[in-house]
C-alpha cells in the first residue's frame, strides 16, 4: 500500500510511533528504517523525529541503530544562558 503513495515529504512524528517493535533492539529499528529508506527510493523525502533519554540529550532513545542506518542526523540541543554558540 504504501508503494502507491505519491512522491512527496512524509514526517513521521516520532520513530517510536511509527512501528510495534521495540526500539531498543537493532533488528526491530533496522525494519523499519529499510522501509523507510523503500520510502525513500520512491522519490519521497523522509523526516524521521526522535528523542534523547531525558537523562542524556546527546544520545538517541533505545538501538544506536537509528543513528547507524539514517543517511543524516541532526540533533537540537538546549543551549546554555548566557553562551551566544549554544554548547
Amino acid at each position: 500500500m504504501f508503494k502507491s503513495l505519491r512522491s512527496g515529504f512524509l514526517v513521521f512524528d516520532t520513530a517510536r510511533s511509527s512501528f510495534d517493535g521495540d526500539e531498543n533492539k537493532s533488528q526491530d529499528v533496522g525494519l523499519v528504517m529499510n522501509r523507510l529508506k523503500e520510502l525513500r527510493e520512491l522519490d519521497n523525502e523522509i523526516i524521521l523525529l526522535h528523542h534523547t533519554p531525558r537523562a542524556n540529550e546527546r544520545q538517541a532513545k533505545g538501538s544506536t541503530a537509528w543513528e547507524d542506518l539514517a543517511d543524516h542526523v541532526l540533533a537540537f540541543l538546549q543551549g546554555q544562558e548566557g553562551n551566544a554558540r549554544g554548547d
